[in-house]
């Protein structure tokens, strides 16, 4: 007796367990996998037990018949076959007998419009597997590339305040067809149908820079903005190079949870060089002129080919080091000057936490430089910055500039030596065909 109780303790724990342990388990259309909710293991329980219990009845009839096939006429033998044979019907009569009830009072109780009450963020749908009569309640808060069941009725959105720019949601898979979209800059109040999308291109407010392919932050070619919080060499490698119309900054401090802001030097060439401009806002149209907070030429529409992306903790001003340029070669070192009695000029620019934008003559004029007669021959950097040397002077753009001019720019981010411009056969900066830098940027390194 002990014997049979262990067994079907044994046996009702694998019924329970298993589905649980197996990646995926199929009981007729029903999938039981790692989704599964707690109606549908209800559901699993009930269809397993009717089968257990047509397998026993089987088993019962078989033994009962060759129990009664060699009773060679004993009535008692006949009589206990007889007994095993009823028994077996009668319980395969009330398994179906439950089965039809239970049918008839709420046949969703074996084939259940299933809610998972743990979904409660997100874009809340109900969706239904293809083959499946189950129906699942979903929580999409990510990008999806490919949605691989059918939504079938959008329920609720429940997203952080503030925490989503925009919603694409695509009739077909990887971002193609018919397009629906939800904008969220400036609303908090999030909603929608996403019911039918194959596909959802979600933009979370995300501290950092996204640049889009269309003027007023609304993607048009591309799924969704191009996102990043780190230097981008080449936007080529992203797929955006030379896309990019507009530029939206989100600062850490729209959550609270630090106190920083985000800058950022675009080229329009790779490896950052060629024209350049400065941002530290939000653009809605790089064409157009006199936003604030630019400087050097405005770069464009469909320009941007590399960017540098400055992250600066609010308050850490203090200096942490210098840039130091000079008016010869080899930063001024005694035995490396062609002429020893060249007067070597210098002038230092201190590094803070914050970027620097410098008119260089105009800075450099305390420590003796002047306007046509000196220029930057060499430089270096003693502190964690790069800088960028450009061949305009760097000025606030207040409505004047077309971005058309054929400004220079480069980026160095050399430390702790000394750079020799006119020795970089590669440098557009300073050129025997008279460019020369006239400004600087420092970029703090503070990531």
């Amino acid at each position: 007796m002990k014997i049979k109780r262990i067994f079907l303790i044994i046996a009702a724990f694998l019924i329970v367990s298993l589905p649980a342990y197996a990646r995926e388990y199929r009981i007729g259309e029903l999938i039981i996998d790692e989704e599964t909710t707690s109606d549908e293991y209800i559901s699993y329980i009930f269809q397993i037990l009717v089968g257990i219990g047509a397998l026993i009845a089987v088993i019962m009839v078989f033994i009962a018949g060759i129990e009664w096939m060699t009773s060679e006429g004993n009535p008692s033998k006949i009589d206990s076959a007889k007994s095993k044979i009823k028994n077996a019907l009668l319980g395969v009569g009330i398994i179906l007998g439950c089965s039809l009830i239970l049918d008839g009072i709420d046949p969703s109780i074996r084939e259940s419009e299933i809610v998972n009450l743990a979904c409660d963020h997100g874009i809340i749908v109900s969706t239904m597997d293809e083959g499946s009569p189950f129906i699942k309640t979903r929580c999409i808060d990510d990008t999806m590339a490919d949605i691989k069941y059918d939504i079938i009725h959008t329920l609720d959105w429940k997203f952080e305040a503030g925490s989503i720019l925009a919603v694409y949601a695509y009739s077909e898979i990887n971002f193609k067809g018919e397009r629906t979209i939800y904008r969220f800059f400036d609303n908090d109040s999030y909603g929608g149908s996403i019911t039918g999308a194959k596909s959802i291109y979600i933009v979370k407010k995300k501290e950092g820079i996204y640049l889009f392919d269309k003027v007023g932050y609304d993607p048009d070619k591309k799924p969704g903005p191009l996102y990043t919080t780190t230097n981008i060499s080449e936007m080529s490698l992203y797929n955006f190079d030379n896309a990019a119309k507009s530029l939206y900054i989100i600062d850490s401090d729209y959550k609270k949870e630090y106190e920083c802001d985000y800058y950022a030097v675009a080229f329009v060439e790779p490896n950052y060089k060629g024209r350049c401009a400065f941002i530290g806002k939000n653009i809605g149209n790089l064409e157009a002129a006199g936003f604030d907070y630019s400087f050097t030429d405005l770069i464009g529409n469909e320009t941007i080919s590399s960017m540098i992306t400055i992250r600066t903790p609010r308050g850490n001003n203090t200096k942490r080091g210098e840039v130091v340029l000079y008016s010869s070669v080899n930063c001024g070192r005694a035995g490396l000057i062609a002429d020893p009695t060249e007067q070597v000029k210098e002038c230092r620019i201190p590094i803070t936490g914050y970027p620097s934008i410098t008119d260089i003559m105009e800075y450099c004029e305390d420590s003796g430089f002047e306007e046509g007669e000196d220029n930057i021959m060499s430089f270096q950097i003693n502190g964690p910055a790069g800088i960028v040397l450009s061949t305009s002077s760097i000025v606030p753009v207040h409505g004047n500039s077309t971005g058309s001019s054929d400004t220079r720019c480069e980026y160095f981010e050399e430390q702790g030596y000394c750079v020799n411009l006119i020795q970089n056969p590669n440098s557009f900066i300073y050129t025997v065909q008279g460019d020369k830098p006239k400004g600087l940027i420092i970029v703090p390194k503070n990531q």
